[in-house]
């Protein structure tokens, strides 16, 4: 809100009627407060708002406004008391009222109320604004009160004021005169409010009873009857005789004999409903009401009739609309600058003023189109410019004297110069003996005779432009040059007929069709580069740990950012009892070594059901075993173990008391850090498992689990004991029975997740080594992003196992 400083300040109407007795109007009851209608200054009376009761309409933020004896707004009960702090106008550059309603003087007004040639020391209520004595300054230059000239910001001083705006009418009385005050602010106290019924016609009253100020019916244009006086102190005309026009009259026409209307201002008509425009619109404008003109672009003026031309028009043409000139005869542009020749004037010469050609030299004529050769052109020759001379076929020289050709033209060339043959198509040399091509011959053709090329091989058509293949390109081959194919992804040679793979075949795979591997037992992939059994697993970035509302959730799952630089080779299912047992030698520490026993048994034979009852300890060693069995370098070193040679074969590993890790670019085979296990289960999901949310029926097992039953064995489907791997649904990248059957090892020492990272190990040290994924005992601990953790020596769960994996690297798909 910006101060407009001119001769008023800033226009507040909220303010005008503020509670402080300043000398002005409003500063007292109106004769008008109390009767529940704005009147005058009035912003309120009674029950009446000018603005409505809400503080907000105040601009005054949240709260309610109530109205005083006096017509007087309070506002104690909005949120805020200033106008410019709920508003934020301090130190805006405009000096406000902000004192008004009990706030503090703007800084701003300094400058405003100073030395700067506008008087701004008293109110102007016409406008509700509020000046520097109000603001509890004093404005210097407002010394000219009282010298009976209206100046300044002056409304009046002493019998000088406008009559026009300085009305009681204006500021809601109903008739009296108006005073000057000495401080030059309008006086009202001469001001009245009529009462009808008081017997004294005043003001817009017609009439007091049965006094009606000498008017009959006759007088207002009726045959006859009775006149009266209503309620409001108005004449009522009802028991008068009127005239009838029919059809009726209309816009305020009154019929003042039958069938004749007396039509106000502007309207027209037998019936008045013609609107006219008195005096008529102008070229400018169209006649849209009642005396209002509607003016188009360029025109203004009450009546459309004033355009201006900037810039002016020149040589006494005519301004004829906006910005448009009527140009005098003989000039022409947008403001009759140019002068017209016409007819034109020629190539030589120069239109310099209307009607006139000025001609440069060697032109002539009216309008300089004649040019002047001097001396003048032979018999073979036309003056085409000055002093230029164009001459005839088989003529040359400066003024085309005479030409000879000293060698016959061949093949039907003409001689059109000295020494110069013009050919007929299809020769071009000196004499025209020597044959041409047009367009010429391409990709080493000749030209041996007019327009006809012999083609090199390999090219054909008329310029030796197109290529041919001599043999016919195969398996989907394309002809791209002289006896070029080129090959579809998967073939080569000349004609594209021997199949190739283009990513070598890996591990002793044989490439037995275009791009097709044949890999050797215990590979799989296209190029037969990973080993059966083993998931690619790319790195990226995932969310780990779970939502505040998940099923189950423990508050260790806090969701934080893991970025995992590193691809890892993952085995697609946990390590089975007979892996195990095929690098133990036939040891199995399995509880469930029968096929469906829900008790311990020594059966060993259930090879397909994951190896349990597996240390932490013991599970690093078989990662050693494995990757030395397969040439690759181990990944662990473990500390302080009793039975080194023996111990992982039964699942114990007595007495370890560490490990040490070679990193996560080792080659060998290793148990998954938490981070990369849960980042494979969840295989892009965010649900609680792979297959979506629980369902909250956990405890109830006759109720089907949707996200479970498909993909997991947990306390609900595997009747108390393991089940072989691999019988369930796997997740999006081919991972088997990452949720439930048996928990599985991972690398990390469990703790409280560090927040966003890359490439976590887990803690540096603690007491227990996590496990995931749930397993055949439990419900809701059966999802990704459950912590489970045990000590790394614990050996004796049958519901513990694990699966291994390797970083993707270079050489690691051996």
């Amino acid at each position: 809100m910006k101060m407009i400083i001119a001769t008023t300040l800033l226009a507040l109407p909220l303010l005008a009627a503020s509670g402080c007795d300043d000398g002005r109007p409003g500063s007292t009851p109106s004769a008008s407060c109390g009767n529940l209608r704005i009147d005058g200054l009035e912003l309120c009376d009674g029950t009446a708002f000018a603005r409505g009761e809400d503080c907000s309409g105040y601009r005054l933020s949240e709260g309610k406004v109530r109205c005083t004896e006096a017509c007087r707004l309070d506002i104690s009960s909005c949120s805020y008391q200033d106008y410019c702090t709920a508003n934020g106008l301090y130190g805006d550059g405009a000096c406000d009222p902000c004192d008004a309603l009990g706030g503090v003087r703007d800084p701003d007004c300094a400058a405003v109320c100073g030395d700067d040639g506008v008087c701004a020391d008293i109110y102007d209520p016409l406008v509700g604004a509020y000046t520097c004595r109000r603001l509890g300054l004093v404005d210097p230059d407002c010394g000219l009160c009282g010298n009976g000239i209206v100046e300044g910001g002056e409304l009046c001083d002493r019998a000088a004021w406008d009559d026009q705006t300085l009305r009681c009418q204006a500021y809601g009385y109903d008739g009296g005169q108006v005073a000057c005050h000495r401080d030059c602010t309008p006086d009202f106290s001469g001001c009245f409010t009529s009462t009808c019924g008081d017997g004294v016609i005043e003001g817009p009253e017609e009439c007091e009873g049965e006094d009606l100020a000498g008017q009959t019916c006759a007088g207002l244009g009726n045959l006859g009857g009775t006149l009266g006086c209503d309620g409001q102190c108005r004449l009522d005309d009802a028991g008068c005789e009127r005239p009838e026009c029919t059809p009726a009259c209309e816009n305020g026409g009154r019929c003042v004999v039958p069938g004749v209307c007396e039509c106000p201002s502007a309207w027209s008509g037998p019936t008045c409903e013609v609107f006219a425009c008195e005096p008529p619109c102008g070229a400018g404008g169209t006649c849209v009401g009642p005396d209002t003109c509607e003016c188009a672009p360029g025109w203004f003026g009450p009546g459309c009739d004033t355009t201006t031309c900037s810039p002016e028009c020149a040589n006494n043409s005519t301004c004829v609309g906006p910005n448009t000139c009527g140009c005098a005869a003989g000039w022409s542009g947008s403001t009759c600058e140019t002068p017209v020749c016409s007819p034109s004037c020629g190539p030589g010469g120069t239109c310099s003023g209307p009607n006139r050609c000025t001609c440069a030299p060697g032109w002539s004529g009216p309008t300089c189109e004649t040019a002047v050769c001097s001396p003048a052109c032979g018999a073979g020759g036309t003056c085409v410019g000055p002093n230029a001379c164009e001459c005839a076929p088989g003529w040359s020289g400066p003024t085309c004297g005479g030409f000879a050709c000293a060698s016959a033209c061949e093949n039907g060339g003409t001689c059109v110069g000295p020494d110069t043959c013009a050919c007929a198509a299809g020769w071009t040399g000196p004499t025209c003996g020597a044959p041409a091509c047009t367009p010429a011959c391409r990709n080493g053709g000749t030209c041996t005779a007019p327009n006809t090329c012999a083609c090199s091989a390999g090219w054909t058509g008329p310029a030796c432009g197109a290529f041919v293949c001599a043999s016919t390109c195969q398996n989907g081959g394309e002809c791209v040059g002289p006896d070029a194919c080129a090959c579809a992804a998967g073939w080569t040679g000349a004609t594209c007929g021997t199949f190739v793979c283009e990513s070598a075949c890996r591990n002793d795979g044989e490439c037995v069709g275009p791009n097709t591997c044949e890999c050797a037992a215990g590979w799989v992939g296209d190029q037969c580069e990973l080993k059966a059994g083993m998931v690619l697993v790319p790195a990226g970035t995932f969310t780990m740990g779970s939502p505040s509302g998940e099923l189950g959730r423990w508050p260790d799952e806090v969701r934080h950012a893991v970025t995992l630089t590193r691809s890892v080779l993952m085995q697609e299912s946990e390590v089975t009892q007979g892996q195990w047992k095929a690098l133990s030698g036939g040891v199995n520490p399995a509880c469930f070594q029968a096929m469906g026993a829900t008790t311990c048994s020594a059966a060993n034979a259930n090879d397909a059901a994951p190896v349990e009852r597996v240390s932490w300890y013991s599970a690093l060693g078989y990662a050693n075993a494995l990757s030395d069995a397969e040439g690759l370098p181990s990944c662990y070193t473990l500390v302080g173990c009793a039975d080194t040679a023996n111990g992982w074969k039964n699942g114990v590993h007595w007495g370890c008391t560490g490990a040490t890790f070679a990193g996560l670019d080792c080659a060998g085979y290793r148990l998954p850090t938490e981070s990369e296990w849960e980042y494979a289960a969840r295989a892009g999901t965010t649900t609680a498992t792979y297959a979506g949310d629980l369902s909250g029926t956990l405890s109830d097992c006759s109720t089907p689990e949707g996200a479970l039953d498909g993909v997991a064995w947990w306390r609900c489907n595997s009747s108390d004991r393991t089940w072989p791997v691999a019988q369930k649904a796997a997740n999006a990248w081919g991972l088997y029975d990452m949720l439930g059957n048996v928990g599985e090892w991972t690398w990390d020492w469990y703790g409280d997740y560090p927040g966003a990272t890359t490439d976590p190990l887990g803690p540096d040290a603690g007491s227990y080594r996590v496990v995931r994924g749930g397993s055949w005992v439990v419900d809701d601990s059966v999802r990704a992003a459950s912590r489970g953790y045990e000590s790394p020596s614990t050996s004796g769960f049958s519901h513990q196992g694990f699966r291994l994996c390797r970083t993707a690297s270079a050489g690691s798909e051996r």
